[in-house]
């Protein structure tokens, strides 16, 4: 079981149920959409709680009653750290508390499968993607899940969280890889994505194609032509043909979740 580094003296603040915290009812998040209410409510308090253990009880439950690891980790969590983003848009949960959330969260994905840790079983033809999360964005979790989708897609994957240029280029320059993709966040700023976009393109002879998603994309509008991706969507296989990647696909899924 991973080792939980969250908990801290500020999480006896964080138990969920205070009268100040109501329960989310989960209607407005579209990710949520036919899932069990109970169990994202479950892992929801989970997250926030101060029992260290709660995420993976949790889980557990979840499990006994019938629900498949990648059903939890492709659905459960995208919707629980979906709302955990809304509700810091909010104001109904601070800093502090949505950052241990989702680092509980991604400490699960550790927990419920490999891929999500490093590449597995790729095969040595498979394309390689360089999957980037921006320099100071602060919660990574959705960069961590589309890393472990496209990885069960067959694809070899390594990613950069929060690098510095000189990290970039060293990967750049070091591997041969065949699209580069970045997870941005709602807050990320335009300018800043199109500089970075510019930076990769100048640091290869060949650089290949860029592809950006995140929630980013629910902020602006044009963001493909502003920022100098060829793409920008949250579906990953939109994306993967877009780059012109070929393998046999499983059902599409969102790029990166929102928060």
């Amino acid at each position: 079981m991973t080792n939980d580094r969250t908990r801290d003296e500020r999480t006896a603040l964080f138990a969920v149920g205070t009268p100040d915290r109501p329960r989310p009812d989960f209607a407005e998040i579209p990710s949520a959409q036919g899932l069990s209410k109970d169990h994202l409510l479950d892992l929801w308090s989970a997250c926030l709680s101060a029992d260290r253990d709660a995420c993976h009880a949790a889980v557990r439950r979840a499990l006994a009653d019938g629900f498949s690891r990648t059903e939890i980790s492709d659905r459960y969590i995208p919707a629980v750290a979906h709302q955990l983003g809304e509700m810091w848009c909010a104001d109904t949960l601070g800093f502090a508390e949505v950052t241990i959330g989702t680092a509980r969260l991604q400490a699960l994905l550790r927990d419920l499968g490999p891929e999500w840790c490093a590449d597995q079983k790729a095969r040595a033809d498979a394309p390689l993607i360089f999957l980037i999360s921006p320099r100071d964005d602060q919660h990574t979790l959705g960069t961590v899940l589309v890393a472990g989708q496209m990885r069960r897609r067959g694809y070899s994957v390594r990613m950069a969280l929060d690098p510095t240029l000189d990290d970039l280029r060293r990967q750049i320059q070091s591997l041969s890889f065949d699209a580069i993709f970045i997870s941005a966040s709602q807050s990320e700023s335009l300018e800043k994505l199109r500089r970075m976009v510019e930076f990769l393109r100048n640091a290869s002879d060949e650089p290949p194609p860029i592809a950006l998603g995140g929630g980013v994309l629910s902020e602006h509008e044009n963001v493909a032509s502003l920022t100098g991706v060829e793409i920008a969507t949250n579906n990953i296989d939109e994306a993967i043909e877009h780059c012109g990647l070929t393998l046999t696909q499983i059902p599409s899924a969102n790029f990166a979740p929102k928060g």
